[in-house]
């Protein structure tokens, strides 16, 4: 359609529809999806700043700083850009007093803060955004970004403010009659915030109840969740014949809903599981299982990882040989990702 608006020189027309494009690429995730979008981000960016339309400009830019920060590479270089991108964004959208576009603004800034290591700056930049998300009474997006709080909290070790702020975001989804999947990724966050805390039962009581609430609702993404969290429970309660029971009614029905990836993640869990409880024969089997989807799917990274759950079970049943043979394979697969951290964890396992 693009040459349509270049052909009659619309050049507004050309740049709505080049920014569209931008933010369809981002949303498919794939490598080449993300590296379209960079270009046509940076195209519709260029148009709209030749048209002086400085709130397109503004959205272009927080499309760039998004695809910024997706983008595979440098992590310092792509939150440096993404940074740019937001600084020229959020005055705009300060002055224009577009409350929600700040707000937005602000959670990508936030975002880029939190990609550079700056935990602090990354709550305030936050803070900020659920502020302007409540004053244009945009509450869903007030409780993602408590939620996104939760998280930062939990990576940087505050597991009391973690479930805290949780515990805010999750009063505040529990307004709908049904489950949805921004409260199935709070729930997550909290049972995982309560095991940090040893507080096993209260983590199993919460994962419980909202299994109960996502069946009621009909809502599979989140019955699947809490029945991961319901595992990681029983896990936690060194429990593992009934963490199994419920890595594999989580596998069901993640394979019911098409989400292959998360399948494989479970049936992964479901091997070091079986290792726990010396079963290596099933621990194989389903790697094996995890392996073929992942292949599928030409996920490198998740491979690799799996190869390394693999290795861990030959290396359980004494055969070093196999076991040096598939996290030598995961290392050149991490490579090949450019997965540095993969990369190390594989050639410690060399070394074991």
């Amino acid at each position: 359609e693009l040459w349509r608006f270049r052909d009659v020189a619309d050049k507004a027309g050309e740049a709505k529809l080049t920014l569209a494009l931008a933010e369809a690429h981002c949303a498919s995730g794939s490598v080449e999806g993300i590296e379209q979008a960079l270009q046509e981000s940076q195209e519709a960016v260029r148009l709209f700043r030749g048209l002086g339309d400085k709130t397109m400009l503004a959205a272009a830019q927080l499309t760039s700083a998004a695809v910024f920060l997706e983008k595979r590479g440098d992590v310092k270089k792509k939150a440096d850009e993404a940074k740019q991108a937001c600084d020229e964004a959020v005055p705009i959208f300060r002055e224009a007093g577009e409350a929600a576009a700040e707000g937005y603004a602000m959670h990508l800034l936030a975002c880029t803060r939190a990609l550079s290591g700056t935990t602090e700056g990354a709550l305030r930049a936050a803070k900020e955004a659920q502020a302007l998300y409540a004053k244009a009474e945009l509450k869903k997006q007030a409780a993602f970004e408590l939620h996104q709080s939760a998280v930062w909290h939990l990576k940087d070790g505050d597991v009391d403010d973690a479930v805290a702020t949780a515990l805010e975001a999750l009063d505040i989804f529990e307004d709908d009659l049904k489950g949805t999947n921004g409260e199935a990724a709070v729930v997550q966050t909290l049972v995982q915030a309560y095991l940090e805390k040893k507080e096993a039962k209260d983590a199993m009581k919460l994962a419980k109840y909202e299994l109960d609430r996502f069946e009621e609702s009909e809502n599979p993404k989140g019955k699947a969740a809490c029945q991961e969290m319901v595992m990681l429970c029983y896990i936690a309660m060194n429990n593992t014949d009934r963490a199994m029971r419920y890595a594999q009614r989580a596998a069901d029905t993640l394979e019911e809903m098409g989400d292959r990836k998360s399948q494989g993640k479970v049936l992964r869990t479901m091997c070091t599981l079986h290792r726990a409880n010396e079963n290596p024969d099933m621990a194989l089997r389903a790697a094996q299982e995890a392996l073929s989807i992942f292949e599928d799917l030409e996920d490198t990274k998740e491979q690799a990882v799996t190869l390394q759950a693999r290795a861990d079970v030959y290396l359980a049943k004494k055969e070093q040989g196999r076991a040096l043979a598939l996290a030598s394979e995961a290392r050149e697969l991490y490579s090949d990702a450019k997965h540095v951290e993969g990369e190390v964890s594989a050639l410690l396992q060399l070394s074991s």
